[in-house]
């Protein structure tokens, strides 16, 4: 019996091992050009600093979880915060378990979750888009301008993205053919995005589900989602979470999360984050550079149901969130997963018009801090920075390497190629941005973990000081007698404190 499982298993094992052979030898380029996407990924998940304070909020959550062992409570700087569910932060907490407390560690489980997001597409556009090679799509996705940023950062969108996609795609093939197995995948994959942002999963899952029974009159498949098995395995853990966190936390749950995090950022605008109604429209090319092109191409198909789900889905994410009085880069991305599948459908026999997309933002990522340190100065340009640390940061280094890759792109005749230099020159520059805007923070908190004074930070925007120094401090803006603290340049007042250390726009200071 033993026997025949480990043959079996070797036989799926060999079959598999002989199917990757099998498209390395016939898409080599393909591949390759995908391991080196990974591969310049992780290098920049490992040395770029973390973002705050979006990163250092997630990161510095994370390790208290784990420095504490309590899973139910989000805390940071000894301040109880309700701002996401918990399942990302397990996550990052398991992460860190493996990988020990480092940016990487917490910057791990979105990156995977990315990754997983890119794949259900591709998948899901090869079953149902089979006269076109949907391999394109994948370059796409990994090369648009925001998923550059967004698919490594610490931040629980990636994995939003790939529930609601999960669950989505599912829903139609649901709609082919029934199966309670794949409710119950829909259930599962409902609940784990709850856990990850809460209900908003619920608002964007049901509202395209609903717009496509109404345009296919399938109302049958209302009464699917009242069976007990989907409700279950849909509502019963976020149930659960939402239970225990009530439990400790008493009204500050419903108060925090749903009224301020959640209904709050639709109904008010949050932290200066507010917009007008025609925002994202810049925001969506942007967003698909260098592919802008593809985006208007995505609405030339030929109507069926599949094609009105996937433009409903887009449409309702564009207009709701178009709507919110907090508007936020991002939040559209929860709508580019149907915009992707579009485009799968698309010729992609003219990569002109891309590459002179990839030219223009190289030149600009070239060209303007080139001008900051030769022509302008950060002063002129409003930066918070001294011009020795932006020259410090992009140094000669900087332009040479960015001129060789140029010089690659120029001349390298492969889009794979093409597309690849185009990753490593943004990678390059949000790499030193990076280093520019939290460096730092990193390198203070590092100093600060071997220290064991206590220091006062003004307010949340910096947590990832906090997770640097592995430690959490205190939030106070007043001063008081022989305190450090932590603040921005531009709130010093020199008559009561005394400059330690600064750098990037903030200042570490004693008081008089």
């Amino acid at each position: 019996m033993i026997f025949a499982i480990h043959k079996s298993i070797l036989t799926v094992l060999g079959k598999y091992i002989l199917n990757i052979k099998l498209r390395l030898r016939h898409e080599p380029h393909f591949y390759l050009a995908l391991l080196a996407y990974v591969l310049i990924s992780l290098l920049g998940m490992i040395y770029s600093p973390l973002f705050d304070e979006d990163e250092g909020f997630f990161a510095e959550a994370a390790r208290n979880m784990l420095q504490s062992g309590d899973f139910f409570s989000t805390w940071v700087n000894a301040e109880a915060r309700f701002d996401k569910p918990g399942l990302y932060f397990w996550l990052e907490c398991l992460s860190m378990q493996l990988f020990g407390i480092s940016a990487f560690a917490v910057r791990l489980p979105s990156f995977l979750f990315f990754l997983a997001f890119i794949f259900e597409i591709y998948r899901f556009s090869e079953r149902y888009f089979i006269k076109i090679d949907p391999k394109h799509v994948v370059f796409v996705g990994l090369g648009m301008l925001q998923f550059q940023v967004l698919s490594k950062a610490a931040v629980v969108d990636n994995a939003l993205n790939f529930f609601l996609c999960y669950a989505l795609f599912n829903f139609y093939e649901l709609y082919l053919s029934f199966s309670k197995g794949r409710l119950i995948k829909i259930g599962c994959a409902i609940a784990l995005g709850i856990l990850t942002k809460g209900p908003i999963m619920v608002v964007l899952f049901f509202a395209v589900v609903g717009m496509f029974i109404l345009y296919t009159r399938s109302f049958g498949l209302i009464l699917k989602f009242l069976k007990p098995s989907f409700l279950l395995s849909a509502f019963l853990l976020p149930a659960v979470w939402f239970f225990v966190v009530w439990q400790r936390s008493g009204e500050a749950l419903f108060v925090e999360f749903f009224l301020k995090h959640n209904l709050g950022r639709y109904t008010a605008t949050m932290e200066s984050h507010g917009g007008v109604w025609y925002y994202y429209f810049p925001v969506l090319l942007l967003s698909f550079f260098p592919f802008s092109h593809l985006v208007f191409s995505a609405f030339n198909q030929k109507f069926n149901p599949l094609v009105f789900m996937l433009i409903s889905w887009f449409v309702f994410v564009f207009v709701f969130f178009s709507f919110s009085k907090t508007q936020l880069p991002h939040y559209i991305s929860y709508g580019y997963a149907p915009l992707l599948v579009l485009i799968s459908n698309v010729k992609f026999n003219k990569k002109w018009p891309s590459y002179i997309q990839m030219c223009i933002l190289i030149g600009v990522l070239f060209l303007l801090p080139l001008s900051i340190r030769y022509v302008y100065n950060v002063e002129s340009v409003g930066l918070p920075f001294t011009q020795n640390e932006f020259n410090a940061v992009f140094d000669q280094t900087y332009f040479v390497v960015a001129e060789l890759l140029f010089v690659g792109f120029v001349f390298l005749k492969r889009f794979e190629f093409k597309w690849l230099i185009f990753i490593s020159f943004t990678s390059l520059f949000i790499f030193k941005y990076g280093l520019l805007q939290q460096g730092f923070v990193r390198q203070i908190g590092i100093k600060l973990k071997a220290q064991k004074e206590t220091v006062y930070m003004h307010d949340h925007y910096n947590p990832s000081l906090s997770f640097y120094a592995q430690r959490s401090f205190p939030i106070q803006e007043s001063f008081g007698e022989n305190e450090i603290h932590f603040l921005k340049l531009s709130k010093i007042d020199t008559s009561k404190v005394a400059l330690i250390d600064s750098g990037g726009g903030f200042a570490l200071v004693g008081t008089r």
